[in-house]
């Protein structure tokens, strides 16, 4: 049953990186705008949310958790405590993404070879092309990390 569970599944997270990666490696080099580097952001966060509810959905069908939290903070908590310190980067670098999403933010140098999307808090978060780029990086190692935890 497991294995069923998992084979309807376990390709959402994937298919939203293979989204993610054309936006980021392929897009955003023609394009060079906020929006398409901001899409690009929403897909990474979206692979990283399905990695995380398909491993804790993958543990309560083998009977290894009661339940699945409702909220996306309290899923993200439970993945910390299960799988420690494996995936504290991964999880800092899912926040950073989180926190980008939901600031207000400006667009600099568009159309042009330095494209930066900077926030307008207090404390400005910068994100580039080779910044977007690695966090693809983040998300392809934490999806590859939850796919090895789900075979085990």
């Amino acid at each position: 049953m497991i294995d069923r569970y998992f084979e309807e599944h376990e390709d959402n997270s994937r298919e939203e990186l293979k989204r993610a990666e054309h936006l980021v490696l392929i897009s955003l080099k023609y394009n060079r705008t906020c929006a398409v580097m901001k899409n690009g952001l929403i897909r990474l966060i979206t692979s990283y949310e399905s990695a995380i509810w398909e491993y804790l959905e993958f543990l309560r069908a083998a009977k290894k958790l009661d339940e699945v939290p409702g909220a996306m903070k309290d899923k993200v908590e439970m993945i910390k405590d299960l799988l420690g310190g494996a995936v504290t980067k991964y999880i800092r670098a899912y926040n950073k993404l989180v926190k980008l999403n939901k600031a207000q933010y400006c667009g600099l140098n568009e159309f042009r070879k330095g494209l930066m999307m900077r926030t307008l808090d207090k404390k400005p978060i910068e994100l580039d092309i080779k910044g977007l780029e690695e966090q693809l990086r983040y998300a392809q190692e934490f999806v590859g990390l939850i796919e090895v935890k789900t075979r085990e």
